[in-house]
This record gives structure tokens, sequence and C-alpha cells, in this order.
């Protein structure tokens, strides 16, 4: 067995590229590396080619997981933590070397393959994981240039590939995925969705392909010889039931298990997903942005969307078949799958397997579709909860809120990666919660046993200190996390297709004329109120209605003026003090306004005049409509007038606000803070420069403009850092306030305590938002003192007056 398994692994990590070597350069044979247009800056080159220090492997071992298995010489990471003192010098001495064409000890980079099994037929060896175990020295280097590597890889990697890149959620391409079935689906567009499966993805990839990568995005030398070292001089041999295989040379394979191995493959694979974007053959699905939704990645996982064309299949095609030549990366087209409305067939026949009506594909372990009646995502839930309960049926020893906390850990941790996405269904929240339950009252009765839960399951989700056990509740953590969806929107740091996506889906129930006042209408009541078709959007639509912000800050410049919403505003009312509703009651006309894109007062201020809009126009965009004058006047007037007084000729916003200049002498990344308006009319400001993809701002220095042109609004916030006790200030979106979807600081939560703060929009967390909805409800606490209360009012009435 142990000999087979060898056999098997060292036929994969092999090449069968005999001719290249550590010099080749694949861009001899290859344009492939064209369409790669982005690279390393200079001052990324050189930080990641400087010589390793001290200092920084220290803070690299301290990072590093305690608790694992060590390599093949048993000093585990606690080791070098105990002697790093006499230890780290030398051995940052010797990955230095590297650098002058030295090399790191012979049994260093000798890794072992240990196996786990997956699924399916446990005699087959393809159906084990392979992960590298590697010795802690090997891999304290590793990771202290993954931990480099990191802060770059954002501007190296598009925004396609969702996985390993600081910054980036999986979410959203998980999202990306279901949203652009639902187009396919709701529209019946002729359009394929491929689920690409690239087999032994991290184990076949070439070196001569990760170097040439490396070498066309501009790494230096030293990254590159450290790259080299680490690689090309590794071995392995194959463990299995504690026996160890005869070690044999490695010549491909970017080993799973390794620190640097995940930002090396999604730069390799960065090739591929760039020359699928800029192909001109192949066709994504169109957006109303003009951009194309071509492809997505979560690490080795392909999603690729094309025209159902033989054109544009067979360019996919093609370009797989060149990564494949060149990386040796292959794609297991028996594994892959497709998803296409049942009115159409496949142009191509490739071997894949088709995803039928009512059936469901993996992607990322969320179950999509392109329709189904029920999902069976639910029942695997149930499934993989049972089977953790199993393994903690031997905690008699653990007391009641131990077995809480083992619960909210080990039990619905399973859970939340899928309600991330998707509503769970009532029934599979009410089997999760009474698994819980029975675990934490009687741990040990069987899965069919009974058991009499003590206290109400709401009662135990408050705090220990409120009488409660601090156990989560599901549904209103799923609440939570859907209601997270809207804020990512207001929150996002550069536009996105799951945005655009959202937009074209609601834009159809809500029957609206301009995509950007979908998210208008998650203010406005009326609209916020109506049932939508979209399996993903409604459920985030209905946890959004149910606990929206409740507080709208105030206006105090030009751009937050006019980015006030007319209808069903508590701040923009008629004489009476009544709202203008956007609902079907009679005289209300508020819905039909928003239909045709007057929905804001930007619709009828106009900036470049100063004044309102002609009616002319208003009446242009209105046609069909009646009343469209009068209606008009009663908005104009309604307007109040510290507003009037903001947007009039005299007003001018106050000190503390920031600008995107629009001098020609200033680059797009400035950004302006206005400190004080002189005396002299002139303005003092500083400048701040906007780096990175996280848009974080850095200040320049200070300046005094004389010419002030009316620059448009930006909205900066402040964020923590990755240190916990830090902050840095970043520009929302990249782009003026009113380019923005939803301004992040102009709504809140009201605290449900006088001691608590209000939860400001662009500081909501997934925690945060629980934390609120749990506190709408009576406390145990609250409830438990006034019923003693009555008991002894009644008790000292009928007591005796020396009692």
């Amino acid at each position: 067995m142990l000999q087979y398994a060898r056999l098997y692994y060292k036929d994969i990590l092999t090449t069968k590229r005999l001719q290249d070597n550590r010099t080749t350069d694949l861009t001899e044979e290859s344009d492939m590396w064209r369409d790669t247009r982005v690279k390393l800056q200079v001052t990324g080159r050189l930080d990641l080619d400087r010589p390793l220090t001290l200092e920084e492997t220290t803070q690299t071992l301290k990072t590093m997981a305690k608790g694992k298995s060590p390599g093949v010489d048993d000093l585990s990471v606690e080791f070098y933590s105990a002697n790093w003192d006499g230890l780290g010098p030398k051995l940052v001495d010797l990955y230095n070397e590297v650098l002058t064409g030295g090399k790191l000890g012979k049994g260093m980079s000798h890794g072992v393959i240990s196996v786990l099994f997956k699924k399916g037929d446990k005699a087959e060896v393809r159906n084990w994981w392979s992960i590298s175990l590697l010795n802690a020295s090997y891999k304290i280097l590793a990771k202290s240039l993954a931990r480099r590597l990191a802060q770059y890889l954002p501007e190296l990697v598009e925004g396609d590939q969702g996985a390993f890149v600081r910054g980036r959620s999986i979410f959203n391409n998980i999202v990306t995925a279901i949203e652009v079935l639902e187009v396919v689906q709701s529209e019946v567009l002729d359009m394929a969705v491929l689920l690409l499966d690239l087999e032994k993805a991290y184990d076949k990839v070439g070196w001569a392909f990760v170097l040439t990568t490396l070498k066309w995005m501009g790494f230096g030398e030293g990254f590159c010889a450290w790259t080299k070292t680490l690689y090309i001089f590794s071995t392995s041999a194959i463990m299995i039931n504690g026996h160890l295989s005869e070690p044999f040379a490695l010549s491909r394979s970017l080993r799973q298990g390794y620190p640097l191995a995940p930002l090396v493959f999604v730069l390799q694979l960065e090739v591929l997903l760039n020359r699928l974007r800029r192909h001109p053959d192949i066709r994504g699905l169109q957006l109303h942005t003009g951009e194309e939704c071509k492809v997505k990645a979560l690490a080795d996982d392909l999603l690729s969307i094309s025209e159902n064309t033989e054109k544009s299949l067979g360019a996919i095609n093609l370009v797989l078949a060149e990564y494949s030549a060149l990386s040796e990366a292959t794609v297991n087209w028996s594994k892959s799958t497709f998803l296409l409305p049942a009115q159409f067939g496949l142009k191509v026949e490739w071997g894949m397997r088709r995803v039928g009506v009512g059936e469901e594909e993996r992607f990322s372990a969320v179950l999509i579709s392109l329709q189904v009646d029920g999902s069976g995502q639910g029942l695997i839930l149930q499934q993989r909860i049972s089977a953790r309960l199993r393994l903690w049926n031997f905690t008699g020893h653990l007391s009641v809120v131990g077995r809480a906390l083992v619960a909210n850990v080990a039990l619905f941790s399973i859970m939340w990666f899928v309600s991330m996405v998707k509503e769970l269904a009532e029934g599979t929240v009410k089997a999760v919660k009474r698994l819980v339950a029975r675990f934490v009252w009687k741990p040990r009765a069987q899965d069919a046993g009974g058991f009499l839960s003590k206290v109400v399951y709401d009662t135990l989700t408050f705090p220990r200190v409120q009488g409660g056990l601090g156990l989560l509740d599901p549904a209103r953590r799923t609440q939570a996390q859907l209601r997270n969806w809207v804020v990512k929107v207001a929150t996002m740091r550069s536009s996105e297709h799951w945005v655009t996506l959202a937009e074209r889906l609601l834009m159809k129930p809500w029957e609206l004329s301009r995509p950007q006042d979908v998210w208008a209408c998650f203010f406005i009541l009326s609209f916020r109120k109506k049932k939508l078709k979209s399996e993903f959007w409604e459920p985030i639509r209905k946890a959004w209605h149910r606990y929206p912000p409740d507080l709208q800050k105030p206006p105090s410049s030009k751009e937050e003026v006019l980015n006030q919403l007319l209808f069903e505003n508590p701040a923009f009312t008629d004489p009476s003090g009544v709202e203008f509703l956007a609902d079907d009651s009679t005289g209300s006309f508020g819905r039909a306004w928003v239909k045709k894109g007057v929905v804001r007062m930007a619709d009828l201020w106009s900036s470049l005049l100063g004044s309102w809009k002609p009616l002319s126009e208003a009446k242009a965009v209105l046609r069909g409509l009646q009343g469209v004058e009068v209606h008009w006047r009663a908005l104009t007037d309604a307007v109040p007038q510290e507003w009037k007084d903001i947007l009039g000729p005299e007003g001018s916003d106050p000190a503390g606000f920031w600008y995107v200049p629009q001098l020609e002498r200033e680059e797009d990344s400035v950004l302006w803070k206005m400190l004080e308006i002189l005396p002299s009319g002139f303005r003092r400001i500083e400048r701040w420069k906007c780096e990175g993809p996280e848009n974080t701002l850095s200040l320049m220095g200070e300046v005094t403009i004389q010419l002030w042109d009316n620059p448009a609004q930006a909205r900066v916030v402040e964020v923590r850092s990755r240190s916990p006790s830090a902050t840095i200030l970043t520009w929302v979106g990249r782009k003026p306030l009113k380019l923005l979807s939803i301004d992040p600081t102009a709504w809140t939560w009201a605290p449900k305590a006088p001691e608590e703060e209000a939860l400001v929009m662009h500081k909501y967390l997934v925690a945060a938002g629980y934390k609120q909805y749990i506190q709408k409800l009576k406390s145990p606490v609250e409830v438990a003192i006034p019923r003693w209360q009555a008991v002894c009012e009644e008790d000292l009435l009928e007591s005796k007056s020396e009692f």
C-alpha cells in the first residue's frame, strides 16, 4: 500500500515538461502573459528582496499556530519559541545566505505527505487529500515571505479572485454565482455557467510557470531566489498508518500545507484569469455598467460565465488548454459541471456533467442551482452538526455553561458559513436548536432520545449577567448576517459585480428606471415592504425590514442635503408635518415618482444653476403622470429652511469635510480636508494621499487654497487597522459621495440602553447587529424583577404590621 501511494504521488509531483529548468522563460514559448498587465511597484520589489531580520522572523514565529504536527526533524514551533534566543540569529543568517547563492540545510526542505480521507471509495488513493508536514524551520522562512507578499497581493491580483487576498471576502464571489444564476434563469438567457475542477491543483503546478510569472510581474532576484530554494531542492516521503516511504525528489508542486503556497498559487492563476477576462472571443454576461462578468475564482474553484456559442466556449477551452500545457495544471472535465436553462443544450461536448432543474451543485461549500423547490443545504448542516455532537457525547464533566460555550464555538460555527449567503429554513433552525438544547440539558442522550428543557431557549440566549447562558440564536444570528449585505454595499472599497447584478435583479420587481435607486428603496418603507422574487435578496429584504436603522443624521453640507430622500423621510414633511408617502394610498404620488427616477433632493436641485431645476425638466422626466406641477411645488415648498440656507449662495460647508479636488495639477488619488475658511475667503486644507486597495489615507501636508471651485465631497471614515488599538482613515468607494450607492455615515441604529452608543452603519458588524437585535427582547432579569416585586408586595400586604 505504501509503495503504491509513493508511485502515485511521485507521478503527480514529477514534471512532464522535462525541457524546463529553473532558468526557463516561458514567455518565449507563449504570449499568455501578455494579458497580465499589472506589475509590482519598485518599492514593493525592494521590500520583498531585502534580507530578513531577526525582529521580522520573531514576529512570524509568534503568529504561527501551536500544537501542530512537526516535520521529520520532530522540532515543533513550541521548541523554536522556547529556544529562539539561541536559534533565531543562526536561522536568519542561513535564510539570508540564499540571497548570495547559498542553500538551506539538507533536511530542511524535506516534507512528509500525510493523507486525509475526502469521500468515496477509501481504497482509491485519489479520494484522499494530501497535506505536506514540513519542518518548522522551513515554515518560518516561508511564512516570513508570505507575510511580506500578502500586503502586495491585492495590487497584483484583480477582484475576480476572492481567496487568500487581503481585504477580500470569498462570500462576494459566492453571491455573484448565485446572482448570475438568478439572472440567467429569470431572463431565460442562453448563457452557460461552468464550474471547473482543477485536478490536484496545488500539486501539478510547474515551477517554471510560477517563476516565469514572478519575473513577468516584476519580482526581484532576491524573492525569486528564496522561492527557488524552497521549491527546487525539496523532497518528500509518504506516510500511511505511521509508516514512511523512501524519499523522492519533487520537480513540481506548490506543497499544500506550506505557508507561501496559497499566495503563489493565486499569483500564477492570475495569468489564466487575465487571459479569460481579456480574450475577445469569450463573451460573458453583459452588465448595465458596460462591464462583462466572465470569470470568478475562489483559489482553485473556477466559475466561468459564457454565451452558449461554439466560438465563446471554444475560446475558453483553448485558453484552458494553453494554461494546462504551460503550467501542467489540468482541468478534470469529468468532475466539472455546467448549469444552463432547460430550454437550451450546450453547444460543445467536453464530458462535463449537466446540473439539471431541481438539482444543486456545490460551490465552496454552498449549494447553488438554477431553480430548486427545496434546497438540501439544511439537511447537510443538520447531519454535520449531529456528527460533531457525537464527538462531544462524553461531556458529563462540563457544566451547563461549558456546554453552551461548546455549542457556540463547535456546533453553530458549522452553520455560519452557509447562513452568510442563505436564509436557513425554519425547519432547519428548529431541528438545530433541538439538537443543541438536548446537548445542553442531556448531553449523553441518544439521537432519538427525549430530554427536558429546563429553561426556554430564548432565555438562554441572553448574557449570563442578565440571567441567560449566552447561547446563540441561529435565526437571529442569520438575520444579522443577511443585513450585513446592505451594509457592505455602503462600505465597499470599489465597484463589484455582485452589486451591479443586485441592481439588475431588484430594478424589475420595484419597477425602477435607474439602477442606483435600488439602494434608496431599502430606506423607503413602502418599497421595503414589497416582496421580491430573488431567492437571495428576498431574505435580505425581510431581515432589513424587520430591523432597519432608525436614526438619520441631519445634513450639514450641500451634498448631504442633496442626498436626502424626498419620500417617507421624517425630516422632509408637508406643512402639517406629514411625510410624502410612496405607497398606494389616495393622494400619494411618491411611488410613481420614484419609479420615474425622482428620488432625492439632487433630482430637483441644479448644482450648476444653484437653484431648482426648471419645471419643464421635471415634466419631461415624469411624462405621463398627473399633477406634476402641483406635486413639484409641494415638494419644493416643503424643503426645510436650514436645507435651503445650506444650498443657497451664502451657504458653505463647515470645516472638517473631505473633497475630491478638480485641479489638473492634483493627482487622482489625493483628497482635501478643509480645516477652516479664512477671513479672506481662502481655505486652509490638508492634502491626503489615498493608497492601496483598502483606500488608506496618509497625510501629505497643509496648504492654503485661494480658488474654491466647489469640488465634490468625499466620504472618509475611521476604521480599525490590523493593530487592535490603532485606527486608520479610508476613502469610501474611492469616488465622490454623490456616486456612492449608500452614504455609510447617514444612518444609525439607536442604542437600546442609555449607556450604549448608537451603531453607525459603517461600523456595523454581525456580532454588533446580533447584540442589538437581542436587546430588543426583555431579558430574564427584566421579566423576573417586576414579577418578584408583585409577589413581595402581595406578601407584605397580607403580613402583620410587625413583619
